[in-house]
This record gives C-alpha cells, sequence and structure tokens, in this order.
C-alpha cells in the first residue's frame, strides 16, 4: 500500500492538482447531476460529463503556468461577481443613500438620497464631477 501512494505521488508531482476553478467545475457538475436527478431532466448527462471531463484535464494537467492563469482569470471574474452582489445587497438595505462610480478611478461615493443634479468631489481622486439623483 505505501508503494502504490508512493507512485502516485511521484505521478502528481509533475501535475497541476487542485484549484478554486477545478472546485468551482466539480461543485457545478455535482450540482447539474442533483437537479437533474431531482427534476428529472434527461438532457443534462453531456455538460455534466464535458464538466469532469475538464476537471481531469486540467487536474492531471502538466502546464501549470497556463492553468495558474487560467484560475487567475476565474478569480477576477469571480471577485467581480461577488462584488456586484454584495453592492446590490447593501444598496437594498441603505434606504437613505445612493452610490455611483466615479467616472475618473471607479471607486464608489456613498451620496445623501436627495433629487436633482449634484456636483461631487470623489474622495479618493479628488476629482469633480456630475451626478443626477432621480
Amino acid at each position: 500500500m505505501k508503494r502504490l501512494i508512493q507512485k502516485f505521488n511521484e505521478f502528481m508531482r509533475t501535475r497541476y492538482g487542485m484549484d478554486k476553478l477545478n472546485l468551482a467545475l466539480l461543485i457545478s457538475a455535482l450540482m447539474l447531476a442533483v437537479l437533474g436527478n431531482l427534476f428529472k431532466i434527461p438532457h443534462l448527462s453531456l455538460p455534466i460529463l464535458l464538466l469532469y471531463v475538464l476537471f481531469c484535464f486540467r487536474f492531471f494537467s502538466t502546464s501549470i503556468y497556463k492553468r495558474n492563469s487560467e484560475n487567475n482569470k476565474f478569480l477576477q471574474i469571480f471577485a467581480s461577481v461577488k462584488s456586484f452582489f454584495k453592492n446590490q445587497k447593501r444598496n437594498a438595505a441603505d434606504k437613505d443613500h445612493v452610490y455611483r462610480s466615479c467616472p475618473h478611478c471607479n471607486a464608489t461615493v456613498r451620496l445623501p438620497k436627495k433629487k436633482g443634479k449634484h456636483s461631487v468631489r470623489c474622495p479618493k481622486c479628488s476629482s469633480i464631477f456630475d451626478v443626477n439623483i432621480h
């Protein structure tokens, strides 16, 4: 048994292994499988199989630089989506303020909810821009 574990460790030494994108692929495949069985959707087997194949390809890949690059792109996209939903939750909870982005530095500026056209100074880059609040 020890020898088998040692051989597997040698094999995996030059392989990419697990990362956040692989975890997302695996969870997506498992969720699709559960939903397909729960709601009796017959045409989900091909997408599930493709997700598993992509997972295995990335997991056992020897192109570590390429797989790391793919994971970094995924993490950037995931962070922006997560930030979007976090901002939507915050905006829905705060009824006294509106949130706008600075056109120069993209910083989020919180403004009181007063209708009309206002000039705003960005606290991050100190640029002045106009905001129309409805």
